[in-house]
Parts: structure tokens; sequence; C-alpha cells
């Protein structure tokens, strides 16, 4: 089983509503379209809710859901499964986009990026020297503008970069 979100960052507003859609697929990845399967959904880690009828057959290898957004932050990992099956998981990343932490320039000191300062908006390019190192929380959501990136210095005066997500908050 498959498991996608769409759209997969959502606002934590209690309302606000992603579909999870799940495939039946073969070990090559193309959707069994004959598959009627009982899809079971469950929200693994992580707050919100599914809404809808669960578990349901999948029509054509294709069964989907709705989760909907807590009032708190985070990530939520959302898994499908079915007897005889290996089940699957898709995260959704809930965070204000009201109010990103917007970042852009030098880190020249040891900088964490947290989950619960969520997102980070890279407004212009993002360069770690000076020794430092940047640390990004599992699940902490970074976005780019257009032409944005960030650099990690390869010189006398190296950056480094500690990115380490987890199984279930990548």
């Amino acid at each position: 089983i498959t498991l996608n979100a769409n759209p997969s960052i959502l606002s934590p507003d209690g309302l606000s509503i992603s579909t999870i859609t799940s495939k039946v697929e073969d070990d090559l990845g193309n959707i069994i379209t004959d598959a009627t399967n009982e899809i079971t959904f469950a929200v693994k880690s992580g707050s919100g809710q599914l809404t809808g009828n669960n578990p349901q057959n999948s029509v054509n290898g294709v069964a989907t859901i709705n989760f909907q957004a807590s009032t708190t932050p985070g990530t939520a990992t959302i898994e499908a499964s079915s007897p005889g099956l290996i089940s699957g998981s898709t995260n959704v990343y809930v965070y204000s986009s009201a109010n990103p932490t917007e970042i852009g320039g030098d880190i020249t000191t040891n900088t964490t990026w947290t989950l619960a300062n969520s997102p980070y908006l890279v407004t212009s390019d993002v360069i770690v020297k000076n020794r430092a190192t940047l640390t990004i929380e599992p699940g902490t959501v970074v976005l780019f503008n257009s032409g944005t990136s960030l650099r990690i210095a390869r010189d006398y005066d190296d950056g480094a970069l500690r990115a380490e997500g987890l199984k279930n908050n990548p």
C-alpha cells in the first residue's frame, strides 16, 4: 500500500483538510486495478482526526479518507493497512502558514531550527560557515522562496548540517 496526502501541509486551525489516498500496488509500483481490499486508516502519531468511512473497500485499487488538522502544530503520520498487504504511511505537516519564521543570510554560530517554530521560509540564500552547525529537528518544515538556497561552507571555515529525521517524523 502506498499513501499520498494532498495537500501535505495544513494550518493548525482545526478545520483544514487533507485527502489521504491509498493505492494497492504491485512490486513494480503499478496500481492493481482489480483490487477491492478492505483498507483501514489510522493516525499513528501526531494530532488530528480522520473523517469518512473507515475501514473501506478499495475501488480499482484506490481508497481515500480525509484527515482534519488539529489546532496543535506538528507532524501527523497516517497509516493504511489491510490483511496480507504491507502497510503504507504518509505525513501531514500542520503549521501556521500565516507566520512562518523567515530566514536568510549567514549562519555563523550553532543554530537549531525547531519544530515549534516551523515552518521556516528561506527568503534569501543561507550559508552555514565559521564552523557553525545548523541543526534541523525532526518534523521541521523548511520552505524556500524561488531562487534561494541553503549552502554549507566547505573551505577554511567549514560549516555543518545536522538534519536527522525519525521514521515517523522525517
